[in-house]
This record gives structure tokens, sequence and C-alpha cells, in this order.
């Protein structure tokens, strides 16, 4: 499975439970295989986002009228710190809910 994909399975069984749902699916952006998505709940909306010319994926939570990245990325690594990552960046997205 695609990394983008293994990130955004764990992100939205965290938004979906509190109400978020998808607004913007998967878009491709460019040919390095950069993907994003969006979940809005109101005001709140979080990107959901694959870097493929970098290698890495994040979030992106929107306030006042922009885009800002959460501290966490989950770069492309080996399984175990792979893992790691995610769990750091889904903690740290319960904070921003």
């Amino acid at each position: 499975m695609h990394e983008y994909h293994k990130i955004k399975s764990e992100i939205v069984g965290i938004l979906q439970p509190h109400g978020f749902d998808e607004v913007v699916a998967d878009q491709e952006l460019d040919y390095c295989g950069s993907v994003h998505c969006i979940y809005a709940k109101d005001e709140k909306r979080f990107m959901i986002e694959w870097d493929g010319e970098e290698g890495f994926g994040a979030i992106e939570s929107w306030s006042n009228e922009s885009w800002s990245m959460l501290k966490t990325i989950v770069p492309e690594s080996t399984e175990a710190e792979f893992s790691k990552n995610l769990g750091a960046l889904c903690e740290e997205l319960k904070t921003y809910l």
C-alpha cells in the first residue's frame, strides 16, 4: 500500500468519528506522486498530503484563511520508523480537534 494511503487510513480513523467528512477526494498533484485530500467539519479543515518529490506525508490545518503544516511529518523510511512517525502525527492531530 502506498504510504499516502497508510497515512490517510489512520488519519481518517481519527477525523470521521469527530464528524469530519471528505470534501475533496484524492487529487494527484504532479508527476512525482504527490497527492492530497481535504476533510472538513464546520469551519475546521485538514488536508492530508503526500509529497512525492520530497518523500513525506503531512497534515495541514486551515486557519486564518491559509494552510499551515502541523509540526510532525512522516518521511519515507523503514516500516518501524514510518509507524513511529505516523503515531506521533496522529497524536499531534488530536490536539487540534
